[in-house]
């Protein structure tokens, strides 16, 4: 079995990962792995980057590198089939004092939407994604 807890979707040539995986099973064998779904189901990612991203000058770097890569079931089942993104802390390296009070409140603004008297809660949606060796 191989199994795989939220790592496969930053493999940088995922047809040949999962052609490699494929081969380290027996007949029979099971993967299963956990991959986030869409960047839209997971503000958790999401909220408060974008203002990091505007206030700093950068984009988001595409690629399969990409935490949200394995988000389309389609390119789940072909890459089956055929079996940089920098920290938060390396983006805000730099950062005076009052940009990192703007970013700071922006943040905290967008955070107060997911708040209640519990705390902060946030949706989030993965795919537990299974097949077996043939």
């Amino acid at each position: 079995m191989v199994l795989s807890s939220f790592g496969v979707m930053f493999f940088d040539d995922p047809a040949a990962a999962f052609a490699n995986l494929r081969k380290a099973l027996r007949p029979g064998g099971r993967l299963a792995f956990l991959c986030w779904r869409t960047r839209e189901e997971n503000p958790i990612f999401t909220t408060g980057f974008a203002e990091a991203a505007a206030l700093l000058g950068l984009r988001e770097q595409p690629g399969p590198s990409a935490a949200f890569s394995l988000a389309d079931t389609v390119q789940v089942s072909a890459l089956l089939s055929v079996a940089g993104s920098p920290t938060a802390a390396e983006i805000l390296t730099g950062l005076s004092p009052a940009h990192a009070a703007e970013l700071t409140r922006q943040v905290r603004d967008r955070f107060l939407a997911y708040a209640s008297p519990a705390g902060v809660t946030m949706p989030g949606a993965a795919w537990l994604v299974t097949t077996q060796a043939v």
